[in-house]
């Protein structure tokens, strides 16, 4: 599957099918279309889902028709379990890898943070030959902030204990907001870690740790400047709209809101102008 967007050396803007999990194939490559997307990732519950979900191999082969990047493929793993399922994981991977996706991404959203370092000091057991997998496949293998690692500086330090500079952060803007974790300063601890940007927006609600999903831009996140610090470290990878699907609520309603976002995010994403001075001479 050929990746159409890998030829312009710039931040590409996609969206995730988190936003839209029940849509058929045909209406969220039609949404891409509409909305000037640059791709589409995939996000999978588990690795059981992907290994028996038919709308995955749909959605791959109406994507690849219409010549539409696969931006990403997403997976919620249980790390406890990864070891034991780590022929399926890989297979998964080169799949991804074939359809010509970037990125490879894990998140645990179940681990807790008292588990944290019991998953740690397992993780190169698994981490290490699926990074060297992924490296041979041309693919960059990404861990996602989860409570149980949700700062930066967390994740920095659990890639450099595990030894692995060739494994980036996928970092999703709404869980660290979650987690009180300030956009840009993730940004400056992560840097050349980061590797793919989950971007959504939300007003803070009452009580702890309560938020409230609004359309992009009009929430508590600072999205605006968290572009302009991407751009600044010259981050070229995908920002990647990824409103969770609480919001699935009319199809018109869904496919506006991720129109919407995209045409905002390449906006916020558009290269400085520069205005040089004109010398006049006598």
């Amino acid at each position: 599957m050929s990746n159409p967007s890998a030829e312009h050396p710039h931040t590409k803007v996609a969206f995730s099918t988190r936003c839209c999990p029940q849509w058929p194939a045909a209406e969220i490559v039609e949404l891409a279309k509409r909305a000037q997307a640059d791709g589409v990732e995939i996000e999978l519950p588990s690795l059981e889902a992907a290994g028996s979900n038919q709308a995955f191999d749909i959605l791959t082969r109406e994507l690849d028709a219409q010549s539409v990047a696969l931006a990403a493929v997403t997976l919620q793993i249980s790390m406890p379990r990864v070891q034991e399922e780590l022929k399926n994981l890989t297979d998964l991977l080169n799949r991804a890898a074939d359809l010509g996706a970037g990125i490879f991404s894990l998140v645990d959203d179940a681990l807790s943070p008292e588990n944290a370092t019991a998953a740690a000091h397992w993780m190169p057991q698994w981490l290490n030959p699926l990074a060297d997998r992924a490296a041979e496949r041309g693919i960059t293998l990404a861990i996602q902030n989860s409570p149980a690692w949700p700062h930066g500086r967390d994740l920095w330090n659990l890639l450099e204990r595990v030894d692995r500079p060739d494994v980036g952060v996928s970092w999703d803007l709404l869980q660290a907001m979650n987690t009180g974790e300030t956009p840009t300063l993730a940004i400056a601890v992560l840097n050349t870690r980061l590797a793919h940007v989950h971007v959504a927006d939300a007003k803070s609600a009452a009580g702890a740790g309560s938020i409230q999903l609004c359309p992009l831009g009009e929430g508590s996140i600072p999205l605006q400047a968290f572009m302009h610090r991407l751009q600044g470290i010259g981050y070229q990878g995908y920002v990647t709209y990824a409103a969770p699907s609480a919001i699935d609520a009319a199809h018109p309603a869904i496919g506006e809101m991720v129109s919407s976002a995209i045409a905002k995010l390449k906006h916020w994403l558009q290269p400085p102008v520069s205005h040089k001075k004109t010398v006049k001479h006598a």
